[in-house]
């Protein structure tokens, strides 16, 4: 049976995310009626069984979650929550910003105004700050660089957030290899014109990599 409760999506996607919940999480499956209730008797009872002290706890927890919930919602989930530590600049916000660089490589293309507009510059921050590597920068100019994108930064993953909450972009998933991030991409034209712009504008970059 799939899960619909939000509250035990948010659970369920909580700890896929960081192993540290996994003890947190242990007691509410013991506890949780209502977790009983949303999953079937079988699934219930492998959230039960599953041995949370073990060395493979975390794999095999994020093995029985991908059997409730989608690999799209999981993406989805994980993409929104970056925006948002990014929008809030909250948590390793900074990391996620580095890290659109990465997704835009690996297929989501649909990411390339973050990742050359933001990402691309924090991962190369040459020209004023003399250096191809953002960790040889001091603390003070790592700060000085990430305070430079915003609040421009903030308009962008607003337009990624309503494109994800809406559907207009609904994320497969995939390896992380060159171009296997999968999505279906139902943006208007204009949009996604203007994405392949900004994209053949700054595509020299690649070779940097």
């Amino acid at each position: 049976m799939s899960i619909t409760t939000n509250s035990i999506e948010e659970r369920l996607f909580k700890v896929w995310m960081n192993e540290s919940f996994i003890a947190e999480f242990e007691q509410w499956v013991y506890q949780s009626e209502e977790l009983k209730e949303s999953l079937s008797a079988d699934a219930y009872f492998d959230f039960l069984d599953l041995n949370y002290k073990s060395e493979t706890a975390y794999h095999d927890l994020k093995n029985l979650i991908s059997k409730e919930i989608s690999i799209s919602q999981l993406e989805t989930w994980s993409l929104l929550h970056q925006l948002d530590c990014v929008k809030q600049r909250k948590g390793d916000y900074y990391k996620f910003i580095e890290n659109f660089y990465n997704l835009d490589y690996y297929g989501y293309t649909f990411m390339s105004k973050l990742a050359y507009d933001y990402s691309f510059y924090m991962n190369y921050p040459f020209g004023k700050y003399g250096t191809y590597d953002f960790n040889e920068l001091t603390t003070f100019k790592q700060n000085q660089l990430i305070n430079e994108f915003y609040p421009s930064i903030i308009e962008a993953v607003n337009e990624f957030e309503l494109w994800l909450l809406n559907e207009n972009v609904i994320l497969l998933g995939g390896k992380k290899y060159f171009n296997d991030l999968k999505f279906i991409d139902h943006r208007a034209p204009s949009e996604t014109k203007k994405n392949h712009t900004e994209k053949a504008k700054k595509k020299w970059w690649r070779f940097w990599k």
